[in-house]
């Protein structure tokens, strides 16, 4: 048997338009529908946005845990 080292978790990537849809629904406080009635272009703006701010909350964290990686 071979053994497999340093592999980090995944998530498969055929639930990654659920996973997208999840995480409008859950920070727009919609309910699927609605996100389906949005255009593309606004969903992907969003999708963006919780990226940037996300990033942006996580190096003010480490700033703040004395942690520089960036």
């Amino acid at each position: 048997m071979e053994q497999k080292k340093n592999e980090t978790a995944t998530f498969n990537d055929d639930w990654l338009w659920h996973t997208i849809i999840f995480r409008l629904c859950k920070e727009l406080n919609y309910i699927p529908e609605q996100i389906y009635d949005l255009v593309l272009t606004s969903c992907l703006d969003w999708m963006s946005f919780f990226k940037d701010r996300d990033e942006y909350e996580q190096k003010l964290a480490d700033q703040q845990k004395g942690i520089t990686r960036y």
